[in-house]
């Protein structure tokens, strides 16, 4: 079952809301996406992952830049 997710970092601008089976695949999910559109590097993940931020939310309607799902 997919839980909605709202994830953040506090040096990136971006924030997304992510549907997906656990917080490890929900920052999974945005560190790919982050990845795929230039704004980290590859190498840069673990750093980035350290201090990315997910809330379990109840509610999916949440204003964020991008909805990912798993």
């Amino acid at each position: 079952m997919e839980t909605v997710y709202y994830v953040t970092h506090p040096q990136i601008k971006k924030t997304a809301v992510i549907f997906a089976p656990s917080t490890a695949k929900a920052r999974t999910t945005f560190l790919d996406w982050l990845e795929r559109n230039g704004m980290i590097g590859r190498g840069d993940r673990q750093a980035v992952r350290r201090n990315l931020v997910a809330e379990r939310m109840e509610d999916s309607n949440i204003p964020s830049d991008v909805e990912l799902y798993y």
